[in-house]
């Protein structure tokens, strides 16, 4: 009897989802959207937590008047506001977008290191600027004493998501006051740009997006 009944049971829902495969559409897709909402939540928290600990990033740039050619420097970040997004597209391919925004408070060493620029005034040589350390090592070794705060916050920054396959896959990152893409996160999260490169240092960055 019981069996019966299972069977019953499924027939009628066969026949009501080929009656009505709208509301079976929209029921999976509804389904869907509460799956992606919930771990792009997960996502943002984890961002939250990664930049609870004030995460730092050593950067690494081309620099024609650095011996090696090349500018380090460190960016110790403090979030100060935080928010995400997740919007439906009429993409098959990606039918989600997840938007998380960020605003932090900026420390670094950029007008610390052995970089000196020097300028002539009249016979006098004179120091201009100093733009980093030239090697990794030193600027490791300077950071403690050489960490200065920004004058203006750095951001918002906006990193994108797109949903795919079941999980959220990174896009892209944007400085939305100057809508271009922010090569220097980029970089941090092992995707670098020129003129910057991609520092294993970084490691822990790269994971927010994997």
């Amino acid at each position: 009897m019981a069996r019966l009944a299972t069977i019953l049971l499924c027939a009628w829902v066969l026949w009501f989802e080929v009656l009505n495969p709208t509301w079976t559409g929209a029921a999976a897709l509804d389904n869907e959207a509460e799956r992606a909402l919930a771990l792009f939540k997960a996502k943002a928290e984890q961002f939250q937590h990664f930049f609870a600990q004030k995460p730092m990033i050593l950067s690494k740039q081309d620099f024609t008047q650095s011996p090696t050619g090349k500018s380090y420097s460190h960016v110790r970040l403090t979030l100060l506001d935080s928010g995400f997004d997740v919007q439906h597209t009429n993409s098959l391919v990606s039918p989600f977008i997840g938007y998380l925004s960020l605003t932090c408070v900026a420390e670094n060493t950029n007008k610390c290191g052995d970089i000196v620029i020097y300028s002539k005034v009249g016979r006098e040589k004179v120091q201009r600027d100093v733009y980093g350390y030239s090697t990794r090592e030193k600027a490791i070794a300077g950071v403690r004493d050489c960490l200065k705060p920004t004058n203006t916050p750095l951001g918002p920054v906006r990193f994108t998501f797109a949903y795919q396959d079941g999980r959220w896959v990174f896009k892209d990152v944007l400085r939305v006051n100057h809508n271009k893409r922010d090569t220097f996160f980029l970089a941090a999260l092992g995707l670098a740009e020129p003129p910057y490169h991609r520092v294993a240092d970084n490691q822990a960055w790269e994971t927010l997006i994997e």
